[in-house]
């Protein structure tokens, strides 16, 4: 994933803009779906190992904009500048943990209520917690 702000000509910080920032990572995911007759359950783990803040996004990024310019002959895209002030610049291992949990409360042939619960840890830590509300045709909980 990579992430610029809208002014790429810029060379300096833009406080009031994202920031550039890049992860690059590989992850494992795991997910277990129990069908019932009155309720499905569904729970997930990921594990997630990546680097943030390598050269990658800035070269491929910048190489895709010179090729652009290059075959359609105009000025724009520019390249981007402000990549020397990325997040974690000089490359930073990461990793993150992800639990996840779901199990419908309510399960009818053409109606279904569920919730859903989340957990992470890592470069991003966050829980959360959420319904879903289904009409019409359900072949599944999940």
């Amino acid at each position: 994933m990579t992430f610029t702000p809208e002014d790429l000509s810029d060379p300096n910080p833009i406080f009031n803009d994202r920031h550039y920032a890049s992860i690059w990572y590989l992850s494992t995911k795991r997910i277990a779906i129990e069908e019932g007759d009155d309720r499905d359950t569904v729970s997930g783990s990921k594990f997630l190992f990546g680097v943030l803040g390598t050269k990658l996004s800035e070269t491929f990024q910048t190489e895709f904009h010179q090729a652009y310019r290059s075959v359609s002959n105009t000025d724009e895209p520019v390249d981007p500048l402000g990549w020397d002030h990325q997040i974690s610049d000089g490359s930073e291992p990461t990793l993150r943990y992800r639990l996840s949990f779901g199990q419908s409360l309510l399960k009818e042939k053409h109606f279904d209520l569920a919730y859903a619960s989340d957990l992470s840890e890592g470069y991003q830590t966050n829980a959360s917690l959420g319904a879903q509300i289904r009409f019409g045709k359900i072949d599944s909980g999940f």
